[in-house]
């Protein structure tokens, strides 16, 4: 009992290793700055014994040689402390892009002597590799991320990925179907299997993972509302997996308009249909909106290729999965719906990111004030 109250109340001294209220280990230890040289404190935490005094005798080598860790050691030591901190498929991508991209290239660099032009020459080189730009510029958002945390310990005294310049970016693709394009659309596809998906995804917004994730018992009929509680997400170990909504305003309840109503009524019918053709080969348990032929979720991959198979019939053109969410919104600014509305609709953290995204849908709002002006005060003689 004395060695367990000594640990909790800790003998701060140099590599004292101590328990928090919160029962994690933490130790201290006196490292030289990185840049400077002077003596500086470095906190360390962990949840269990093993694992603290991993990292005590890791920090006293550090200072043993004078020198920071290099970028791939923080790099996996930073994936593992954020592990538990980020969505899985958060953690999915930051695993992606150090280990394919920014180790290979930086991983032997001392954090310490890691320059801007490092990264810009990380960048550089993936594109003239053959990666996309935006994957370039994921790849340095993500270190951005991972040395933000390295400052934060003062292992470094600047985030040298933040002052590197991102690579440029082509504006990503986007279309959004005209009202007359959109009815067209629906009535070409109303009796393809994935009609009654694309119908709804149109009228309310939705992404392909919120509504391959909905289940029956979030339609409240006699309100006429859908309520947003889940999403088919990446997880940390490959695939998909049912997941809490990306953000406190992803989670939401959508009032249904009548192509909605329509759309799901028609899907329940032809549920009913498949569930009487697989007989006891039918494995829905959780009462989803939309499963393949026998029940089961249905894989996000196995419908981006009947999409791609839809519109090739169709004749549309290029039109991605996702814009049928930008056509929903789009339709709904240009009919002169509030931004906060449609920012509620579509889930976003904030009304400025649908401005930012949809600008060009309420260019019509100041020529609408004007048009209502001459209708009240008459047109100039």
């Amino acid at each position: 009992m004395a060695e367990s109250s000594s640990r909790q109340r800790g003998r701060h001294g140099d590599g004292t290793i101590y328990t928090t209220a919160d029962g994690r280990l933490r130790a201290a230890v006196t490292v030289p700055h990185a840049l400077t040289g002077e003596p500086v404190r470095r906190y360390l935490s962990a949840k269990t014994d093993a694992e603290i005094k991993r990292k005590l005798k890791d920090a006293r080598a550090e200072r043993a040689t004078g020198r920071t860790p290099t970028v791939a050691t923080w790099a996996e030591r930073w994936l593992g402390l954020v592990a538990h901190r980020v969505r899985p498929a958060t953690l999915a991508v930051y695993r992606i892009a150090l280990h394919r991209h920014v180790i290979p290239t930086l991983g032997r660099v001392e954090l310490a002597r890691l320059r801007p032009s490092d990264v810009e020459g990380m960048t550089s080189g993936m594109i003239g590799a053959g990666s996309a730009a935006s994957t370039a510029a994921l790849a340095r958002r993500v270190l951005v991320v991972c040395l933000t945390d390295a400052a934060r310990d003062g292992l470094i005294v600047r985030n040298v990925a933040q002052l590197a310049r991102a690579p440029r970016t082509a504006e990503p693709f986007r279309r959004a179907l005209s009202a007359d394009e959109a009815r067209a659309f629906l009535a070409a596809v109303a009796s393809d299997p994935l009609g009654s998906f694309v119908a709804l995804g149109l009228a309310t917004g939705l992404r392909r993972g919120e509504l391959l994730a909905l289940r029956w018992s979030d339609v409240d009929e006699a309100a006429g509302t859908l309520t947003v509680s889940r999403a088919l997400a990446r997880s940390a170990a490959g695939g998909y997996a049912v997941a809490e909504p990306k953000s406190r305003r992803a989670r939401r309840t959508i009032a249904l308009p009548a192509l909605a109503r329509d759309a799901l009524r028609r899907q329940a019918e032809a549920q009913a249909r498949e569930r009487e053709a697989a007989g006891t080969a039918w494995q829905d348990r959780d009462g989803l909106i939309f499963t393949d032929p026998v029940g089961r979720l249905w894989h996000p991959e196995s419908v981006t290729s009947a999409w791609a198979a839809l519109v090739k019939r169709t004749g549309i053109g290029r039109l991605r999965l996702h814009d049928l969410r930008h056509t929903a919104a789009t339709l709904s600014l240009s009919g002169g719906v509030p931004v906060q509305d449609v920012s509620d609709m579509l889930g976003h953290s904030s009304p400025s990111i649908t401005m930012d995204i949809y600008s060009h849908s309420v260019d019509e709002g100041p020529r609408r004030v004007a048009d209502a002006m001459d209708r009240a005060l008459g047109g100039a003689s």
